[in-house]
């Protein structure tokens, strides 16, 4: 974004004022300043403008607050939410945030701290809940997640662990049960989910295990009971679904059943007594032979707890692939012909102090063509 447009976007969310002769309002509107080379002026004046920028809400609450210098923003920008709540508050240097901008929830809850460079987000990003309970830190190098993030629950106990490389999961990804044991294991290559996914019980015992290569289900995968003997083993083949079969809690297997394509070509049912109950020719409660939807990268959509920057969507997902995107995000809110479209994010305009909070993926053919926040 160039130092001009940018300029203009805070003025527009903003307002503007000024101070000077008795007859002059003691703040200006946007209508009321011009952008010329760089600076705002008072429409009809030669002089840049200096003094306040002020917008207010209908109801008369003030909004948003700032300063010009000299027709070029400086100083501290705030604003509001329409109970009067502080929203978020950052510094301006010749119209470039910097330093750490803080952020609330309306409640009064302390909501992020980003460390700023440059007008991107850089160094270690805290969110918080409702609150006041840290929830998440995440490391960020120019405006991209780069290295370790953490989640936490409102007790402080680490709830999920992830590393991130140019802002995709690279390597491990684990959730943690309440009592601090491991539950889940997943591993990713430049934000794809490939190898063998794994997770435990509260105690510390295998429940399951399975092979992916992204949305393909690969190999077998196997589900244990609490006391370790084998509860469920499906076997893929390029994706697709070729034997399912189940074993009762004592080992006594309960169900085989072998598929080609979407259709069962033959099964078998036993009781837990290994009495045999169906052979071949019945389907009736059979699962349907299509594909698994691979394991979320976490529980809270590690996309939509994110606090982005303005841009920085689309500069992250333009050009990927479409797969990624739901590992970011998980399953769109809703589906507009091409796009994806999500909502209840966090994205901050760091010139305008504007929160945004939906953004609309477009696709073609299978690939993100372009990301709009809104």
């Amino acid at each position: 974004m160039t130092r001009g447009v940018a300029l203009t976007l805070i003025l527009i969310a903003w307002g503007a004022g000024c101070s000077g002769d008795a007859d002059r309002p003691a703040h200006f509107t946007t209508d009321q300043l011009l952008l010329s080379e760089g600076k705002y002026y008072v429409i009809g004046e030669t002089d840049p403008y200096t003094g306040p920028v002020i917008n207010w809400y209908p109801s008369g609450e003030k909004q948003y607050e700032a300063q010009i210098v000299e027709g070029i923003p400086q100083g501290p920008a705030m604003n509001w939410y329409e109970n009067g709540q502080k929203m978020s508050e950052v510094t301006l240097e010749d119209s470039q945030p910097v330093g750490t901008m803080k952020g609330w929830h309306s409640n009064g809850a302390k909501h992020f701290e980003m460390p700023l460079h440059e007008g991107k987000q850089h160094g270690l990003v805290t969110e918080y809940n409702t609150g006041n309970h840290r929830i998440a830190s995440t490391r960020y190098v120019a405006g991209v997640r780069e290295g370790e993030a953490i989640g936490f629950d409102a007790s402080g106990k680490k709830t999920w662990q992830a590393n991130y490389r140019n802002n995709l999961l690279e390597g491990d990804f684990f959730e943690y049960h309440p009592n601090g044991q491991r539950s889940t294991r997943s591993p990713y290559k430049d934000g794809t989910l490939r190898g063998v996914a794994e997770g435990w019980y509260p105690n510390g015992t295998k429940s399951w295990a399975a092979e992916w290569n992204g949305h393909k289900a690969m190999g077998t995968h196997q589900n244990w009971h609490p006391n370790g003997k084998l509860q469920r083993k499906q076997v893929f083949a390029d994706g697709a679904l070729t034997l399912y079969t189940e074993w009762h809690v004592n080992g006594q297997m309960t169900l085989e059943a072998k598929y080609r394509g979407t259709a069962i070509v033959s099964q078998k049912r036993w009781d837990a007594k290994g009495t045999l109950l169906l052979d071949e020719g019945a389907t009736a409660g059979l699962p349907p032979a299509r594909k698994p939807t691979p394991p979320k990268p976490n529980p809270f959509s590690a996309g939509r707890r994110t606090v982005w920057v303005a841009g920085q969507l689309n500069r992250v997902y333009k050009d990927k692939d479409a797969d990624i995107v739901q590992t970011a995000f998980g399953t769109p809110d809703e589906v507009q012909g091409n796009v994806w479209v999500y909502n209840k994010l966090s994205i901050i305009n760091t010139a305008t102090r504007r929160r945004l909070t939906t953004a609309h993926f477009y696709i073609n053919k299978g690939t993100v063509i372009l990301v709009e926040e809104k």
